[in-house]
């Protein structure tokens, strides 16, 4: 199936993610999901990836900028565990494109607001999430 890509603005980082995601959609196995709000979170996000590349790719857009010391953070969770993939970033542009390695066959993806570090496990509530 054939996916609407929002526009990209041009920077790099946004053209380097705009390729990542033309690259994971051109396998055969890609999927990709829009992850639902919870409690009212305010944007989207969307997920792009292959397990045959190892590869995602996330969108969000809209978004609020989180508080000073915290940021997004993406988790891939299987039956067994919940996987931090990546502190995404504070949204300042109200916008996150971010590629990354993505090890195992995801059975869901959420969204978390965590310490602008990182998180090995989720402190904060999911405000997005979807089930693959």
């Amino acid at each position: 199936s054939v996916v609407g890509v929002a526009s990209f603005r041009g920077d790099d980082q946004t053209d380097t993610c705009a390729s990542d995601l033309a690259h994971v959609m051109e396998q055969p196995d890609s999927q990709v999901l829009s992850l639902d709000s919870q409690g009212g979170a305010e944007g989207t996000f969307r997920v792009a990836w292959s397990n045959s590349l190892g590869q995602a790719v996330l969108m969000g857009e809209d978004l609020p900028t989180t508080p000073d010391n915290k940021a997004y953070e993406l988790w891939l969770i299987t039956p067994d565990s919940s996987t931090a993939m990546s502190v995404l970033d504070p949204a300042k542009d109200g916008n996150v494109h971010h590629t990354m390695k993505a090890p195992a066959d995801p059975t869901a993806w959420a969204i978390t607001v965590e310490p602008a570090a990182g998180s090995a496990t989720a402190t904060g509530d999911v405000i997005f999430v979807a089930t693959v």
